[in-house]
């Protein structure tokens, strides 16, 4: 789902705010996740969340996984899109917060 954020604001200048308007070609819900689309923020710094939240019916033992794409100036001062993947280690059925995540190393423990 992060790339999937990352391609269509490349082609549309702004996140995607559904499931759908990514069109990945998987299911919004699957026997183990539901997959969606967090929280999404525009302007300069335009970020968008996608989560794999654990189904409830597997009793609440999978590890959730969040991701967050923002956009940032490079060392040369053009825009790109950074994406960060974060997984709760706990297998207790939630998903990690990721709202202000910048790397991989401040992912929520």
């Amino acid at each position: 789902m992060n790339r999937g954020q990352q391609a269509y604001f490349l082609e549309k200048g702004q996140f995607a705010t559904t499931t759908e308007q990514l069109e990945l070609g998987i299911p919004k819900n699957t026997e183990f996740y539901d997959y969606k689309v967090g929280t999404v923020t525009t302007g300069a710094n335009a970020s968008a969340e996608a989560i794999g939240d654990p189904n409830a019916t597997k009793g609440n033992t999978l590890k959730g996984v969040s991701g967050r794409v923002f956009t940032a100036k490079d060392s040369a001062g053009n825009s790109t899109t950074i994406a960060v993947l974060c997984v709760n280690p706990k297998g207790d059925g939630n998903y990690p917060a990721v709202a202000g995540v910048t790397s991989v190393t401040n992912c929520p423990k």
